[in-house]
C-alpha cells in the first residue's frame, strides 16, 4: 500500500508589519510648543520691523507651560506602555521647544522689565544734575519754586514741557488754563495736590520715600508704564500714595527715552498712620476751618451780611476779643447820650456816623467802606488771561464796596486735611481757600463769568492746645490774600457755581 504524503505547509516569506499608535499627548504637545514658537517668532520679526520691543499678552505665559506638561505626560504616557505606543521624538521635540522658546522669552521679558523699572525708578527717586530730566520727589522737596515747577513739568507731555519756563508764572500760564469741568489749571492743582503739600511742609531730612513693590510693568500703544506705590514718612505720619509712569519713546535717532507722572491717575494721599505731631496739625487744621465758618465770628458771613463790627473782632487777638466787643457797644450806646449832655438836642446816628465813631475810638477798626484794606495782593494776583487783569482788579474792588457786599458771594471750600501750615513768630499760621464769583462784562464774549481765587490765614498761638473747648474761639484771621483769577469753565453758570 502506498504511504500517503504529508501534509504540506508552505512558508511565509512577506514582511510583518510592527504597528505602534502614536500618543495624542506627545502631539498635542509639540502643536502647542510649535504654535506659540510660531507665535513668538511673528511677533519679533514684525517688531523688529517696526522698531519697537515686543511683548505677547500675560496669559500666554501659560501656553509653553501646557506644551511641557503635555509633552512630559506623553513621555510618560510611552515609557509607561511597554513599547506600545511611539512619539518619543515628538514628545521630546515638544518638551524642548517649550521650554526653549519658554525661558528665552521669559528672560527677555524678565530683563527688559527690570531695566524699565530701573529707569523709571531713577526718574522718581534720584535728580539728575546733568540733565535735569529726572527726580520727581527731589525736585519736590526743594525750597525753590522752579524746581517745584520742573517736577510739574515732568506731569506733562514732553512737547509742552519744553516750551515752559519753571520759575516764571507768566511762563507756567500756558499750563494753568481752566479746563471744561474743574476751574484750577493743571499748574493750579499739582501746587496744591495733598503730595505736593506733604512734601513742602515736611523737612527732607526728616522725610524718607520709599519704593514699594511694583504692581504692574506693560508695554501699551508704544509707551511703557509702570504701576508702583509709595511710601512716604514724615514726622507727622505715614502715608501711602500710588504713581503711574509712563515713557515718550524716542521718535528720531539720536533721542533718548523720556518719562513722566500720569498725575491724574494717581491714587489719593492715603494716611496709614498718624504721630501724636501729625493728629495734633490735623485737629488744628480742623479747629481753624471750625472758627473760619463760626456763626459768631465767621469772618465772610458777617463781610457778606454787612456787619463790620463782626468781621473786624474776627481779625482780633482772641484775648481781646470780648473786651473790644464790649468797648464797641458801649461806643455806640454811649455816644448819643454824651451829645445830649454837651446840650445837643439827642439824636439817631446812622451807620455810617456808627462807623465813624467806631474808627475813632477803636484804633485799627475798619467800616465797611475799608474793607478792601483786609484783602491783599489786589494788583499781583495770577490771571490766566492778562488782558483782563485791569478790569478784574476793578471788579474786585468794586465787590467790596459796601453796597456790593453780599451781593458776589464767598464761596468757601470744603476743609482740606493738608491746608497749608506752619510756625511763625510763636503762631500757628494755617490757610484756607476761599472764591469770589464776578461777573465779567465783555465787548467780544458778551457776559462772562470770573472765580477770584484766595486763602484765609488763620492765626492762633502755637501753645493752643486742640483738646482744648474752646478750642475753635482761639483763631483769629491774619490776612485775607487773592491768588489767582480764571474764567468760570464754558458751560456753568453764576447760580450753579455759587453752590
Amino acid at each position: 500500500m502506498a504511504e500517503r504524503n504529508p501534509t504540506f505547509t508552505p512558508a511565509i516569506t512577506s514582511d510583518t508589519i510592527d504597528y505602534k499608535p502614536m500618543s495624542l499627548l506627545a502631539v498635542a504637545g509639540l502643536v502647542v510648543s510649535s504654535l506659540y514658537a510660531a507665535f513668538v517668532l511673528l511677533s519679533a520679526v514684525i517688531a523688529l520691523v517696526k522698531g519697537q520691543p515686543f511683548f505677547v499678552p500675560g496669559w500666554m505665559f501659560f501656553v509653553p507651560v501646557l506644551g511641557a506638561v503635555l509633552s512630559a505626560a506623553g513621555l510618560w504616557e510611552i515609557n509607561s506602555a511597554e513599547g506600545t505606543k511611539a512619539g518619543t521624538k515628538v514628545a521630546k521635540w515638544g518638551l524642548w521647544l517649550s521650554l526653549l522658546v519658554g525661558i528665552g522669552y521669559f528672560t527677555y521679558q524678565t530683563f527688559t522689565g527690570l531695566a524699565i523699572v530701573q529707569q523709571a525708578s531713577h526718574f522718581v527717586m534720584q535728580k539728575d544734575a546733568k540733565q535735569g530730566e529726572s527726580g520727581f520727589f527731589p525736585l519736590i522737596q526743594s525750597d525753590r519754586d522752579v524746581d517745584v515747577d520742573t517736577a510739574f513739568l515732568f506731569t506733562v507731555n514732553w512737547a509742552e514741557r519744553s516750551n515752559a519756563q519753571p520759575g516764571r508764572p507768566q511762563g507756567m500760564a500756558m499750563l494753568d488754563q481752566p479746563s471744561a469741568t474743574w476751574p484750577k489749571g493743571r499748574w493750579t492743582q499739582f501746587l496744591e495736590s495733598h503730595l505736593v503739600r506733604l512734601l513742602r511742609q515736611s523737612p527732607p531730612s526728616a522725610t524718607k520715600i520709599e519704593e514699594l513693590g511694583v504692581t504692574e510693568w506693560s508695554y501699551e500703544q508704544g509707551s511703557y508704564k509702570i504701576v508702583r506705590p509709595y511710601r512716604i514718612t514724615t514726622p507727622d505720619g505715614v502715608y501711602e500714595i500710588v504713581l503711574i509712569v509712563s515713557s515718550q519713546e524716542a521718535e528720531a535717532e539720536g533721542e533718548r527715552r523720556r518719562w513722566k507722572i500720569d498725575f491724574n491717575s494717581a491714587t489719593p494721599l492715603v494716611p496709614s498712620e498718624r504721630t501724636a505731631e501729625g493728629l495734633r496739625k490735623k485737629s488744628l487744621r480742623e479747629h481753624s476751618f471750625d472758627f473760619l465758618h463760626d456763626p459768631k465770628y465767621g469772618f465772610f458771613d458777617k463781610l457778606a451780611k454787612r456787619q463790620p463790627v463782626g468781621a473786624w473782632l474776627a481779625t482780633q487777638m482772641p484775648s481781646e476779643r470780648k473786651q473790644l466787643a464790649e468797648r464797641a457797644g458801649e461806643v455806640l450806646a454811649l455816644t448819643p447820650l454824651v451829645l445830649a449832655a454837651g446840650g445837643a438836642a439827642a439824636v439817631d446816628l446812622n451807620a455810617t456816623q456808627h462807623e465813624g465813631l467806631l474808627e475813632v475810638f477803636l484804633p485799627g477798626y475798619k467800616p465797611l467802606a475799608k474793607a478792601a484794606e483786609y484783602f491783599q495782593n489786589l494788583d499781583g494776583f495770577r490771571i490766566s488771561s492778562a488782558d483782563y487783569r485791569a478790569r478784574v482788579q476793578a471788579l474786585a474792588l468794586q465787590a467790596l464796596t459796601p453796597e456790593k457786599l453780599g451781593l458776589h458771594p464767598f464761596k468757601e471750600l470744603v476743609f482740606d486735611e493738608t491746608a497749608p501750615i506752619q510756625m511763625k513768630n510763636g503762631e500757628i499760621l494755617i490757610s484756607h481757600p476761599f472764591e469770589i464769583l464776578l461777573n465779567l462784562e465783555d465787548q467780544k464774549a458778551g457776559s462772562m463769568g470770573i472765580i477770584l481765587h484766595g486763602k484765609a490765614v488763620l492765626a492762633a498761638s502755637d501753645k493752643l492746645d486742640p483738646s482744648s473747648a474752646t478750642a475753635d474761639q482761639e483763631w483769629r484771621v491774619a490776612r485775607v490774600e487773592f491768588v489767582r483769577a480764571t474764567p468760570l469753565p464754558a458751560g456753568q453758570s453764576m447760580k450753579a457755581a455759587a453752590r
